[in-house]
């Protein structure tokens, strides 16, 4: 385990607020509108990738100092984000498959 459980608790709760923009993106991107003039096929797939680029972008300039306060590889920061991601990904796509 590279992170701290300080880190690990940021991770865990920018995931948790990501889950609460689920049903906006979700109303967006599934517009016939939207999905015709940005030019995707899988609205839901949108949102799911949504969702990880923005927390992957907003986490790990925060876990930066933790990273050089251990002496810790930046890479080795960002797969320890990418597997926690992952445990959590069937959770995210469920929010986004539920959201009428």
């Amino acid at each position: 385990m590279v992170l701290s459980n300080e880190a690990r608790g940021m991770v865990e709760r920018c995931i948790d607020s990501m889950l609460l923009t689920i049903p906006p993106l979700v109303q967006y991107f599934r517009r016939d509108s939207n999905q015709k003039d940005l030019q995707y096929k899988e609205p839901d797939d949108v949102v799911f990738g949504y969702i990880w680029g923005a927390i992957s972008a907003g986490i790990l300039p925060m876990l930066l100092p933790f990273s050089f306060q251990e002496n810790t590889p930046v890479e080795e920061t960002f797969e320890e984000v990418r597997r926690m991601l992952e445990v959590r990904s069937a959770e995210i796509r469920d929010n986004i498959a539920n959201t009428a």
